[in-house]
């Protein structure tokens, strides 16, 4: 339960899905050695086309992209379609069919290690952050590699996932993982700073960081679980540089915990990013041009008022936005290498292979039209859009 409590960022799953609602810094960076861990494969294919037309790689983008589509409707229907926008990925060579099982570890050995990253708000304190790097026999690959960049649950850390992150470090990306400071019970949302936080993580990670050579910057995806999948998708907003989005069971409250919101200064409607019906806000959503992915549970005690639960995540977003949902698991689930961890890594593993580096062959584990999650008979629901 106290896990439950210190996870508690803001929001569940969902009663009926189909239902309309009713209500870039400078850096100073301290590496550990290296660690190994198995053999390697092959390395991804660069490119050279940019990213977006309109974004540099090494300039932060802060503002809503040229030509944003309507906002989303703060009481619209799951499956409405609220813009046409897309990602701008480069065009790359397919490595071919992927072999293999998606949720097993791919054929990289991992590497690990650890920086400070200065935070763009002063008073704030450094940005820890872990890195997961493809290697073999313990010495990093060149790559370049896809980045992800992931954000743990509140009241969790960014080392709590290694199901999630070593695993996609195996499978030829470069994951960095950072930990909010000033993120305790009795401090401020502040869910604003933290995505500038995370930006700049992105910032340093592109730009300044040890592994900037190795990684591709026109290949980026943002995740994170709870708070940080709110923030996750805050990122992408407030940022072109991200194309995908990951969110498992993200909540959209401006926690710590509702029950704190009148110790911390916050409310529980602070810092909407999915649309909030009850606050009549359409957040910033709107402004997104990322592909997302959304997982989403319904664990009423933990998250009970609708408004802020995951599944307004997907029905806001304005680009390509897939979702699955989870009869019965808790909002806590993500953090334990659990069933529902599995069902989950095979599925976005299997997406950002195909999206970030083009293997072919594993759209039947994709939501909406693939048959492999009508298998799981947790899973009550899948779709996209």
């Amino acid at each position: 339960m106290l896990l439950w409590i210190a996870l508690w960022g803001c929001g569940g799953g969902s009663a009926d899905i189909d239902k309309a609602d009713d209500t870039a810094p400078a850096t100073e960076t301290a590496s550990d050695t290296p660690t190994s861990d198995t053999p390697a494969g092959p390395a991804d294919t660069p490119s050279d086309t940019p990213a977006s037309e309109d974004t540099p790689l090494d300039t932060p983008v802060d503002t809503a992209p040229v030509d944003p589509p309507t906002p989303a409707r703060p009481c619209g229907g799951l499956d409405d379609h609220n813009g046409t926008v897309h990602p701008s990925l480069p065009a790359f060579p397919s490595p071919g069919a992927f072999v293999g099982d998606p949720n097993l570890d791919g054929s990289w050995g991992v590497t690990t290690h650890v920086d400070n990253v200065t935070n763009p708000t002063a008073g704030r304190g450094v940005i820890e952050t872990t890195t997961w790097l493809p290697s073999v026999d313990g010495v990093p690959a060149d790559g370049p590699f896809p980045l992800v960049v992931m954000m743990p649950g509140f009241g969790a850390s960014r080392t709590g996932y290694p199901h999630f992150t070593r695993h996609l470090a195996t499978h030829g990306f470069i994951v960095v993982g950072l930990d909010f400071p000033n993120s305790g019970f009795s401090d401020p949302a502040a869910h604003d700073l933290k995505a500038l936080e995370a930006q700049a993580v992105l910032t340093w990670a592109l730009q300044s960081g040890p592994d900037a050579a190795r990684i591709d910057g026109e290949r980026v995806a943002a995740m994170g679980h709870s708070l940080g999948g709110k923030i996750s998708f805050y990122l992408a907003a407030i940022d072109d540089r991200v194309d995908m989005v990951v969110g498992w069971d993200p909540q959209n409250s401006g926690g710590p915990p509702c029950a704190l919101g009148g110790v911390t200064g916050a409310s529980c409607n602070d810092f909407p990013v999915a649309p909030n019906c009850n606050a009549q806000d359409p957040g910033i959503l709107w402004q997104m041009h990322a592909e997302s992915m959304t997982f989403a549970t319904e664990d009423n005690l933990i998250t009970p008022d609708d408004h802020l639960r995951a599944r307004n995540f997907y029905r806001g977003a304005p680009s390509a936005a897939h979702y699955v949902h989870f009869g019965s698991a808790s909002h806590a689930a993500w953090i334990s290498d659990g069933q529902d961890s599995a069902i989950t890594r095979t599925v976005h593993t299997a997406w950002l292979l195909t999206r970030l580096q083009g293997y072919t062959g594993l759209d039947d584990y994709l939501p909406g039209t693939g048959t492999w999650l009508n298998r799981k008979p947790r899973v009550d629901d899948h779709r996209t859009k």
